[in-house]
């Protein structure tokens, strides 16, 4: 059973990159509203500052980002003010709140959208972020944690960003095709890490390949030493790296011991970045350090709710606890906020049902939400929904898809449940998927024969069938990891 619909990539990969203004071209000049804080940036021959970064909040983006990412990028401001950075948050609304967040930085408004418009093509795209240089050029596009301060700090060395567009390719591909990919995407990332040694999101899945793809405990525990050493003073990329390392390889201890110290730090000078913050805290549930976990989740709990994407990642983190009741009702307000902000569709139901089983105990809601997603009372059966998708293929995409993985657990491993009660109609594919979702709840005895059951039913010979089957024994043999 094929499990990537064609097109696919593609079609996620476009967005990732899609900008009006290509790499090396001048944008076109920009028309502002009011400046809230800092003097005008001039974008004209002579005056230009010798490295700008526009780094863009208005709409469709949540407003909570503006406040998410001013601690890094006013860190970055004043980091390289002395050399010549710029740094300007583009806003949609005369009294965005709160800007003392973005000490050093200015902050203007473009409330009519003519700029963001003209500069950027996809307005649903992620990184609306812009980096020119003095001659007026675009010489990056991206993500903060994606190799930012490798890009500000060739601009003001006087350097060229050759091979960075490549780097942006490699991370885009990983992003979409991680779950697909092979120990053959080591060279190029390594590659790509050359030009851009800061980027959380690279090392990350360079971390991913060695400790999952080939199962290498020793150069898996190299990269990660690497990637702390890197990052130790990049509060976001440090994040997304963590972020990645935790959710693609959960529970192993080496990694948990490594992480701690470098995260908690992170932690105090990022204070109102979510990302951070929830890093640190899946880090702290995995570790099972209970009681720290209860002060982080409080700590951050206004934090954490700034956007529909946060709220479900802290309650599903939430409910991952080892002790999940004690957050029923911090859960089940982190759901209810992202409702409120506009969030809907699986990704809510998966949330609203690990908060009923795991924080509320409550066996029957979590039941009726399943019965709901899965359409029983349309006539379609356990296997295949009322509108034609497949159990099968929404319990893997949750599982391997970069953006899901790791975050709906829970109800990954619901599914599958609901899947096993008619085990004749599951083939060899359904079978490894089950496999998956138990072994990431911690069911490892399960993993192993239904994983052996996968091979049986047609699985004979599909190498990621034996090294999954290889991993769940060990894990079953070793426990604590």
């Amino acid at each position: 059973m094929t499990r990537i619909l064609a097109g696919f990539a593609a079609a996620m990969l476009f967005p990732l990159l899609a900008a009006q203004v290509p790499l090396g071209a001048v944008p076109p000049a920009p028309s502002w509203q009011t400046w809230l804080q800092g003097d005008p940036v001039e974008l004209v021959d002579g005056k230009r500052p010798a490295c700008t970064l526009f780094a863009f909040y208005t709409p469709p983006r949540a407003p909570g980002l503006f406040v998410a990412e001013g601690d890094y990028l006013a860190e970055l401001q004043q980091r390289f003010a002395a050399r010549g950075l710029a740094v300007v948050a583009v806003v949609g609304e005369q009294q965005p709140a709160p800007l003392e967040r973005w000490p050093q930085c200015r902050v203007v408004v473009d409330a009519e959208l003519a700029t963001t418009v003209a500069w950027f093509a996809d307005l649903e795209g992620t990184a609306r972020a812009m980096l020119i240089d003095r001659s007026g050029k675009v010489v990056f596009q991206g993500a903060a944690e994606s190799g930012l301060v490798d890009a500000i700090e060739r601009v003001l060395g006087g350097k060229d960003l050759d091979g960075f567009g490549a780097a942006a390719m490699q991370r885009a591909e990983m992003l979409v095709n991680y779950q697909d990919t092979s120990v053959d995407q080591i060279a190029g990332i390594e590659r790509a890490l050359v030009q851009v040694p800061h980027d959380g999101v690279l090392l990350g899945f360079l971390y991913l390949l060695r400790a999952v793809k080939a199962e290498d405990a020793v150069a898996a525990k190299l990269v990660l030493q690497r990637g702390i050493a890197a990052l130790a003073g990049e509060a976001r990329p440090l994040a997304a790296f963590a972020d990645l390392v935790l959710r693609g390889d959960p529970g192993r201890a080496e990694a948990l011991a490594e992480l701690r110290a470098p995260l908690q730090a992170a932690a105090k000078r990022a204070s109102h970045d979510p990302a951070v913050q929830l890093a640190l805290l899946r880090l702290l549930v995995q570790a099972g350090d209970g009681r720290e976990a209860g002060r982080q989740a409080m700590r951050m709990r206004k934090v954490a709710m700034g956007t529909v994407d946060d709220c479900l990642d802290f309650a599903s983190i939430l409910t991952l606890d080892r002790e999940p009741l004690v957050h029923r009702d911090l859960a089940t307000l982190a759901v209810q906020t992202a409702e409120a902000l506009g969030g809907s569709g699986r990704f809510v139901t998966a949330a609203r049902y690990a908060v009923a089983r795991r924080c509320a105990n409550d066996a029957a809601g979590a039941k009726r939400l399943l019965d709901e997603y899965v359409d029983v009372d349309s006539g379609g059966s356990t296997q295949a929904k009322a509108d034609g998708s497949t159990l099968n293929n929404d319990c893997w995409y949750l599982m391997t898809e970069v953006s899901t993985m790791g975050r709906f657990s829970v109800f990954a491993a619901g599914l599958a449940e609901r899947m096993l009660e008619d085990r004749d109609a599951l083939d060899a594919a359904a079978f490894d998927t089950v496999a998956l979702a138990l072994f990431l709840s911690g069911r490892t005895a399960e993993a192993v024969e239904l994983e052996e059951t996968a091979i049986q039913r047609g699985g004979n010979g599909n190498p990621e069938y034996a090294k999954r089957l290889a991993r769940y024994r060990a894990a079953a043999a070793s426990p604590v990891r």
